[in-house]
C-alpha cells in the first residue's frame, strides 16, 4: 500500500493566530528529518496536494503559520533543527530551518566563539532561517546580506544548491558567496519557488570595544532633522548598527512589561501605571533611540566623540561603555527599589540584543502579564494571546520630508480607526529608513484593525513608501506590474511545475 501524508506525524487542530485572521482546522505534517521531508514532498506531488512549509511558524503579526491558500497542508520544519557545520575561520554556520535564535546563540557561547548571531528582538524561539528568508532585519544588519548559499528542495522533489556552495570542492566554500555564472540564491527570499532545507549563514565577529548609545529627542521634528547627519555618520562607518528610534507607545509597550517583572522580583511592583510613570520619568522623551558604536578601543572612542559632536544639537545623548554596564548594576544592586535601577535592569535585555543575546522580553507587550511572569517557553503562547496585533513595515528614503510624510500617513490612518500605532523608525542603510508599525487591538476589533492595516499600506504605497515585507492578506498590493508577474510565474513553473508549494505566497494566483 502506498504511503500517504497521514503516515507521518500528522495532526488536525483548531488554530488561532495573534493577527486573528480567523480560526480553522489546520492540517499539519511534521517531518523528523530531511529524508522524511523529501518523501512528504514527493507524496504531495503524486497526490497533487498543496503544501505550505514553515520553519517554526512564528511569523507573528503577518499571519503566523496560516497558509495563504487555506486548503494547503502546513509542513512544520521545526524538527529539522541541526547546526550542521561551524566554520570558525570564516565565521559561517550551516543551519536547518528549525534552528532557533537561542539554540544558535547558546551553541556559539559553548564553543567560546569569537562570533555571534546578529539577533532580532522577536523571541528566543524564532527561526534564523525563516526570518532570513523573509528578509528580516536584525540589530546590526540586514539578515539577507549574511546568506552565503542555500540548499533547496524543489517542487519536483529534488535538491538544488545555490551560489559558490554548489561547487563541492571549492576552497572558498564559505568565503565567497557568488560562484560562477547566474546565482539563484536571491530567488528563494520571499518566494514560493521551493523549500529551503539548509542555509550557509555568516556570523558577526565580536569587536574590542562597544558603547551603548541612547538619544532622547523632544519631537519627531528633531528626529527628522537629524537624518541627513545620521546618513553621513552611517556612510562613513561611525555608526555600524541599526539604531531603533521608538515613540513613547513602542518604548513603553516593549520595556514596561519586563520592567514590571524586574520590579516584582525586587519586591516593589505597584502595577502597570506605576511602572509606566517610573519609565517615563527616566526616559522623559516622546522619541528615544538606542544603538551601539563599536570597533577597536581607539576607533570606538573616536566614533563616540564624532557622534556627540554631530548629533548634540538634535538630541540629548547618553553613552556608556558596555564593560561598565555590569559594574553599574553591581553598584546599584543594594538599592533594588531605586527607580533608576529597575528601569536600567528593565532595558538591559533590549540593549544586549546588539551583542547577540536573544530574549523573550518583548513578548510581554502581547501576553497577559501573569502568563509572561510564570512561563519560560513564551513563543508558543503568542498566537493564543488575549489581544491581537498586526504589523505594517514600510521603507522610504532617509530624508526629513519622507520621514514626516510616512509617519503622518500611519498616524492619520490609525486615528480614523481609533487605533494607536506603536512606531519604531530604523535607519537601515545610509539612505533607507524603515518604520516598524504595530497595531494592537482587542480580538473583537480584528476586522477593524485588518481594514486599517490594508488601507495604511495602500496609502503608503501611493506615496512611494512601499513595505519591504507584508502579511498573507495583502500580498496582492505589490504585484501591479503584470509583465514582472508573468515572469515570476514562469520561474515558478521551472521549480514547482504543479504549483504545490505555498500557493499565493508572494505570488498572487490568477
Amino acid at each position: 500500500m502506498e504511503k500517504t501524508l497521514q503516515d507521518f506525524y500528522f495532526k488536525t487542530y483548531v488554530y488561532e493566530n495573534v493577527t486573528n485572521y480567523g480560526t480553522k482546522n489546520l492540517q499539519e505534517v511534521i517531518p523528523e528529518d530531511l529524508e522524511e521531508l523529501q518523501e512528504i514532498v514527493q507524496i504531495a506531488i503524486r497526490d497533487n496536494t498543496r503544501i505550505y512549509p514553515v520553519s517554526t511558524g512564528f511569523n507573528w503579526g503577518m499571519g503566523s503559520k496560516i497558509p495563504v491558500d487555506r486548503k494547503s497542508i502546513v509542513i512544520n520544519l521545526s524538527k529539522l533543527n541541526k547546526i550542521l557545520e561551524y566554520d570558525e575561520k570564516n565565521g559561517v554556520v550551516v543551519l536547518e530551518p528549525g534552528v532557533t535564535q537561542e539554540q544558535l546563540s547558546d551553541f556559539l557561547k559553548e564553543k567560546g566563539s569569537p562570533f555571534y548571531l546578529d539577533v532580532t528582538g522577536s523571541s528566543k524561539e524564532t527561526s534564523v532561517v525563516g526570518n532570513t528568508l523573509e528578509r528580516g532585519i536584525s540589530y546590526n544588519s540586514l539578515r539577507v546580506e549574511s546568506v552565503m548559499g542555500l540548499e533547496v528542495l524543489t517542487g519536483k522533489g529534488d535538491f538544488l544548491k545555490t551560489g559558490n556552495w554548489r561547487l563541492e570542492n571549492t576552497k572558498t566554500k564559505h568565503s565567497y558567496k557568488f560562484g560562477v555564472g547566474a546565482d539563484l540564491t536571491g530567488l528563494f527570499f520571499q518566494s514560493n519557488f521551493g523549500i529551503v532545507t539548509k542555509m550557509a549563514f555568516k556570523l558577526k565577529r565580536f569587536q574590542e570595544a562597544y558603547y551603548s548609545v541612547q538619544l532622547k529627542f523632544k519631537s519627531l521634528e528633531d528626529v527628522s532633522n537629524c537624518l541627513d547627519v545620521y546618513s553621513e555618520l552611517f556612510e562613513e562607518g561611525t555608526i555600524n548598527s541599526i539604531f531603533h528610534i521608538a515613540n513613547t507607545e513602542r518604548a513603553q509597550g516593549a520595556v514596561v512589561p519586563f520592567m514590571r517583572k524586574v520590579l516584582k522580583e525586587n519586591g516593589c511592583d505597584h502595577g502597570e501605571e506605576r511602572a509606566k510613570d517610573l519609565f517615563m520619568k527616566v526616559i522623559n522623551s516622546p522619541w528615544v533611540a538606542s544603538g551601539i558604536i563599536c570597533g577597536n578601543n581607539d576607533e570606538a572612542k573616536y566614533k563616540v566623540k564624532r557622534l556627540k559632536r554631530k548629533l548634540k544639537r538634535y538630541a540629548k545623548i547618553e553613552i556608556m561603555n558596555v564593560k561598565f554596564i555590569e559594574r553599574v548594576f553591581k553598584i546599584l544592586s543594594p538599592f533594588k527599589k531605586l527607580g533608576i535601577y529597575n528601569v536600567l535592569l528593565g532595558t538591559k535585555p533590549f540593549r544586549f540584543l546588539y551583542f547577540g543575546e536573544a530574549t523573550n522580553a518583548a513578548l510581554g507587550s502581547v501576553l497577559n502579564h501573569d502568563t509572561f511572569l510564570k512561563h519560560e517557553k513564551l513563543a508558543e503562547m503568542v498566537d493564543g494571546a488575549e489581544k491581537g496585533f498586526s504589523y505594517c513595515l514600510p521603507i522610504t528614503d532617509l530624508s526629513k520630508q519622507s520621514c514626516l510624510e510616512m509617519v503622518e500617513i500611519i498616524k492619520t490612518t490609525a486615528k480614523e480607526y481609533s487605533l494607536d500605532p506603536s512606531i519604531t523608525l530604523n535607519p537601515l542603510l545610509a539612505n533607507v529608513l524603515e518604520a516598524v508599525v504595530s497595531v494592537e487591538y482587542p480580538r473583537e476589533d480584528s476586522k477593524k484593525a485588518r481594514e486599517c492595516v490594508r488601507l495604511m499600506q495602500e496609502r503608503l504605497n501611493r506615496e512611494g513608501h512601499y513595505s519591504y515585507r507584508t502579511n498573507i492578506k495583502d500580498m496582492d498590493l505589490y504585484f501591479s506590474d503584470k509583465n514582472y508577474l508573468n515572469y515570476l510565474r514562469e520561474v515558478k513553473k521551472a521549480f514547482d511545475p504543479n504549483g504545490l508549494i505555498s500557493p499565493g505566497r508572494y505570488l498572487p494566483e490568477r
